[in-house]
């Protein structure tokens, strides 16, 4: 079975590897503007009397097995999502290049061979 990978169009996958690394990078944006909101605002809306009140913020402030409270890993772990993503693309992109670069020395090393 061949070991190689065979692209009809390598920009395009360069292409599709700059996006996603573009929209990882805005939503990190996002999400972090996002969080911080919540953090500022989660001490003023969450003040309820009520038992469900008194539920809700018993396990949203509760400890988790990472140790963080649950409120902190949620703000935490949304923000590595959007790094995954920023990270993929960037990798899409290294190693299209680096398939164009290494097609392109063979190429050459196979020409000046003949």
């Amino acid at each position: 079975m061949p070991s190689y990978v065979k692209f009809r169009d390598v920009s395009a996958v360069i292409q599709a590897g700059q996006r996603l690394a573009s929209a990882g990078e805005a939503l990190d944006t996002d999400v972090k503007r996002i969080t911080t909101d919540i953090a500022n605002l989660e001490n003023q809306v969450l003040k309820g009397t009520d038992d469900y009140s008194r539920e809700f913020l018993r396990e949203y402030h509760a400890a988790t097995d990472q140790g963080s409270t649950v409120n902190e890993a949620l703000r935490t772990n949304s923000v590595r999502v959007a790094q995954g993503a920023v990270d993929i693309g960037n990798n899409v992109v290294t190693a299209a290049k680096g398939y164009l670069w290494v097609d392109a020395v063979n190429g050459a090393a196979i020409f000046k061979s003949t």
